[in-house]
């Protein structure tokens, strides 16, 4: 394996959420990257320290002796459409994963969390672009109500039977970490016997 040796990581942005940032090596590679995180706590300052930014959640009910996920078709700004996966959000300042991934059931499909797993994480969303961290989770909920959205949100709730899901992987348009936990949740599902 090669040696590289970060020299410097340079800011180029000075965004709320988002920022752009150089990271310079000794072998004269520079390489662009964009983080959420302030210049202290970047992953690339920090190899050994992972923690969680974000988290995603797959939200599920029971009803009748039948599993139904719930899902959400949300408009996504950076690709100007809509597209369908599960809720998520980040992870804020004193909070823990596990409350996090609550809270965004709550705000986004308005439902109360009555039993909750950790899954994965934290992982990195994409290696190649950012440093950003998602925890993975499974909750078990009420059947969805009232959504608490923040400005700027444009969430619709979708409510799809198990014996459903695999049909609206394959025909609807997925973010790749939602379709992925889907998709495993579905065959567990089916391995552990539920919905035959």
């Amino acid at each position: 394996m090669k040696e590289h040796n970060l020299l410097n990581v340079e800011k180029n942005t000075n965004n709320k959420y988002l920022n752009y940032y150089t990271a310079h090596y000794s072998n004269k590679v520079d390489y662009y990257f964009v983080s959420r995180r302030n210049e202290q706590d970047l992953a690339i300052n920090n190899p050994k320290k992972t923690y969680a930014d974000a988290v995603r959640i797959l939200p599920y009910f029971i009803e009748n002796g039948r599993v139904y996920v719930v899902l959400i078709k949300e408009f996504r700004y950076a690709i100007n459409r809509y597209v369908y996966g599960t809720p998520a959000g980040c992870v804020e300042k004193g909070e823990n994963q596990r409350a996090t991934a609550i809270r965004e059931v709550y705000e986004e499909i308005g439902a109360k969390v009555k039993k909750i797993k950790k899954v994965a994480g934290p992982l990195y969303a994409s290696a190649g672009l950012t440093d950003e961290t998602i925890s993975f989770y499974e909750a078990e909920i009420s059947k969805p109500s009232v959504q608490h959205l923040e400005e700027g949100e444009d969430i619709n709730v979708v409510i799809c039977p198990l014996n459903k899901l695999l049909t609206a992987l394959k025909t609807k348009e997925f973010c790749l970490q939602s379709r992925l936990h889907l998709e495993a949740f579905y065959y567990k599902c089916k391995a552990n016997g539920i919905e035959k």
